[in-house]
C-alpha cells in the first residue's frame, strides 16, 4: 500500500518463483473493499483447468457487477478503456449495495483488470488500518 516500499507486478512475480517456486500463472491475486461481502479473485487457476487461455484479470461472481465508469461524467465506459470500478453486491444484505472506488482498471473478459489507486487517492485498506492503530497505540503508551 506505498507504506514502505513499492514494486512492479513482475517484479512481485519474480520474487515468488525464485523465493518460493510458484510460478506467474499459479499466483492468483484477490481483491475486495471492507464495504462489501465480495471478495474478486483472478482467473488463472480457473482458466487453466477449463482449458482457456487470455489474459489475467478478476473475475466477478453472478451476486456481483463492477462497471467501469469516466471519473467525471459516471457513464460506463467500453472495455478496454480505463476508469474508476463501480461495484454493486447483492451479498450486503444489510448495508451499501454499491461502492464508487477510487480504484482504477478496465473491463476485461466479463471482469475487470485492477490497476491501482487513482491519482490523488488517499491510500487505503486493511495493512494501511493496522499501522495507523498500532501507531496511535503506540503513541498512547501502549492503552488503546
Amino acid at each position: 500500500k506505498g507504506q514502505s516500499r513499492e514494486i512492479d507486478r513482475g517484479e512481485l512475480y519474480g520474487l515468488v518463483r525464485e523465493r518460493l517456486g510458484v510460478p506467474r500463472e499459479r499466483c492468483v491475486n484477490m481483491y475486495g473493499l471492507t464495504e462489501h461481502s465480495t471478495q474478486f479473485i483472478d482467473s488463472t487457476i480457473r482458466d487453466q483447468s477449463l482449458g482457456r487461455s487470455g489474459p489475467r484479470h478478476k473475475i466477478v461472481p453472478p451476486w456481483a457487477r463492477t462497471l467501469v465508469v469516466d471519473p467525471e461524467t459516471l457513464e460506463e465506459l467500453p472495455e478496454g478503456e480505463i476508469g474508476l470500478l463501480l461495484h454493486y453486491d447483492l451479498g450486503n444484505r444489510n448495508s451499501a449495495l454499491a461502492v464508487l472506488s477510487e480504484d482504477t482498471g478496465y473491463a476485461l473478459g466479463g471482469g475487470f483488470e485492477l490497476l491501482g489507486r487513482a491519482r490523488g487517492a488517499e491510500a487505503r485498506g486493511c495493512s494501511v488500518a493496522i499501522d495507523e492503530l498500532l501507531a496511535a497505540v503506540g503513541q498512547a503508551g501502549g492503552r488503546p
